[in-house]
Parts: C-alpha cells; structure tokens; sequence
C-alpha cells in the first residue's frame, strides 16, 4: 500500500480495493511521505472515507483523537459479526462525530433529553449493541456514557446496516408514537412507559406496524366465543378506540385492519387496561 496523503504520526491515507482508505496506527506516519510504502506491521485499522466526506474527515481529525474513529470501527464490525451483515462506510463519519459530542457533554455536565425507547423494540439485536458500545468505550477511554446512548448508537447501527428492515425503521416508530397517542387520546389514560401494560401494548403494535409496512396477511385471530361472550360488555368501550386506530391506518397506510385484526387489538386494549388498574390500585 502506498501512502497517498499523510494526516498525522499515526494516521494515513491510501487506496485498498481501489477505494481510498484511512489507515490507523502507533506511527504509521511517523517519518514518511507520500508515495512510500506504509509498514504493514503498524496497521491497527483501516476503513474507507467516501470523497463527499473527506473534507468533514480531515476537520474532524483536526478537532478528535484517531481513537474515535478506531472506536467506531470496533463496532461497526461488532455489529457487522453480531448482525450477520454489512454495515455501510459512511457510519465511520456519523458515528465518530456523535460519540466525540456524548464525551464532550459529559465533560460539560450537559445532560441530553431521554428520547423514546422503541429502537430497543424494533431491533433488539441492534439495541444490545449499543449497550455493548456504552461497555467498550468505557473500557477504552474511562467515560461511562449515559444510558440513553445506547438507544443514538441503535439508530446509527441501524441505520448503516444492509438489512431491507431500516427502511421501515423511521415509519414503524412514527406509526407506534401515532397510535399511543390515540389511544392516550380516546381513553384518556397515560399508560407509564417502560410498564408492563406499556411494553405488552407496543410488542402487539409492532407486530401490527409489520404487518402494514410488509403488507403480510394478518392472522387468524384464534379465541373461543366463550372468551368473546365473557368479556364482550367489557370491550365494548374500546370499540371507538379501535376504530379510530382503523381510520388513521386506511388515511396513512391505506391499510384496512379487518374483523379479527380490530377484535385482536380491542382485546389487548382490554387487557392492558385490566393490567393497568391493578397496578394502580396496588400504588394507593
């Protein structure tokens, strides 16, 4: 490999694949110009920088340590071997640029505002990452993350992955923030998030939300008329609810939920809300 541009000591430029490709390491620049053969041996990482991106690089250098971007590399193929897939180039800018900004805010004592959890919903295995991420860079650099980063490094993750599942990402975590709020709305109810009745309510609307975005057959709802018969006087009051979700899915999906489909959400509406005045009745 043959230097093309030298950055730094411990940072260089070169073309692998015929890409360019930063190369990474103890001295790996030390003493040398361009057009000189890089010393194999001193390699630690390399990854490629898209052209439309090396300018944000070479200012990013400037401000971070090449430690960064090594970081980012570890999980980007982390996540690569965990995931079983590729994970694009371009997450060695985006990601680097906001983990140099989460240690920066730590340094300030600036807390960053909670953000919805339903990345760790979506994309469990993603989401495990993430917390993985929080582990490593403590491990590396001595600053523990707050938690919420795990759920910022999920959507990077994500976002970088090859799996056809992030193009529905955005539009499933917008349909379940739309359908909490109807149902906040029309029961008037605040459901706690993180609760039981919270997190068994979104598993059913994920599966929803899949199926619109997937535009799988829904299944067949199996229950006994006993079942229906028992707590039909009680379901009853989720009927407008329910039909509200229906019309909002037909006006912004063009997706109509069918008997068994509005029957099966009724019945966890019932049920959450069953679950919901226990748990309130035990806080009294």
């Amino acid at each position: 490999m043959i230097i093309r541009k030298i950055f730094n000591n411990n940072c260089v430029q070169t073309v692998m694949d015929g890409k360019e490709t930063i190369v990474t390491g103890p001295g790996v620049g030390f003493h040398m110009k361009a057009g000189e053969t890089i010393d194999a041996q001193k390699i630690e990482k390399s990854f490629v920088i898209f052209d439309d991106n090396m300018a944000a690089f070479e200012k990013m250098l400037e401000q971070y340590p090449v430690l960064y971007f090594e970081i980012t590399r570890d999980i980007a193929e982390y996540a690569a071997t965990q995931l079983n897939e590729t994970i694009d180039d371009k997450i060695n800018i985006s990601l680097t640029d906001h983990i140099a900004y989460a240690i920066e805010r730590v340094h300030q004592g600036i807390t960053m505002p909670s953000i919805s959890n339903d990345m760790q919903l979506f994309f469990p295995e993603a989401y495990e990452i993430g917390l993985w991420a929080l582990d490593y860079i403590e491990r590396k650099i001595g600053i523990r993350l707050p938690e919420e980063e795990a759920t910022y490094f999920t959507i990077h993750i994500v976002n970088a992955s090859s799996s056809s599942e992030k193009y529905y990402a955005n539009k499933s975590v917008k349909f379940l923030n739309d359908v909490m709020t109807i149902i906040a709305s029309e029961l008037n109810v605040t459901i706690e998030t993180n609760s039981l009745s919270h997190r068994r309510l979104i598993t059913h609307l994920k599966y929803l939300a899949h199926n619109i975005f997937h535009s799988n057959t829904p299944q067949t709802l199996e229950t006994s008329d006993s079942f229906i018969k028992q707590i039909r006087a009680s379901i009853l009051k989720f009927n407008r609810c329910v039909d509200t979700i229906a019309k909002y899915c037909e006006k912004e999906y063009n997706y109509s939920l069918n008997a068994d489909e509005k029957m099966y959400l009724t019945i966890h509406l019932h049920q959450v809300m069953k679950l919901k005045g226990s748990h309130d009745e035990s806080k009294k």
